[in-house]
């Protein structure tokens, strides 16, 4: 892969923050909401928004992040373990899946 000059970086940075303008200015509902989004996140929230990528694994990023406060370690960490992309979540830790301290089955007389 070609490595980008540094005014090739620039000019993508710049086409980035303008797709993502043009699209707050086009889609009221979404729109709003991604103007609220940090800037890091923004361009992610975009290509999900706009059908650019259409991935489920940028999707379950893009909600996972928005879920924690914009705090990638926070979804690392995540606790919500009855969310349906737990399991699917970003940035775990591969080695140490979740163990549950109390089986299912032991809670439902509780």
């Amino acid at each position: 892969m070609k490595r980008l000059s540094t005014e090739e970086m620039a000019e993508k940075k710049r086409l980035r923050e303008d797709s993502v303008k043009n699209f707050i200015k086009s889609d009221k509902r979404r729109g709003s909401f991604l103007a609220a989004i940090p800037k890091g996140f923004q361009w992610l929230f975009y290509q999900v928004y706009a059908g650019k990528i259409k991935s489920p694994t940028k999707a379950i990023r893009a909600k996972c992040i928005d879920c924690s406060c914009w705090q990638r370690d926070e979804v690392e960490k995540c606790m919500a373990v009855t969310c349906p992309l737990y399991d699917f979540r970003p940035y775990q830790e591969k080695d140490k899946p979740f163990k549950q301290d109390t089986p299912l089955e032991e809670t439902k007389d509780l």
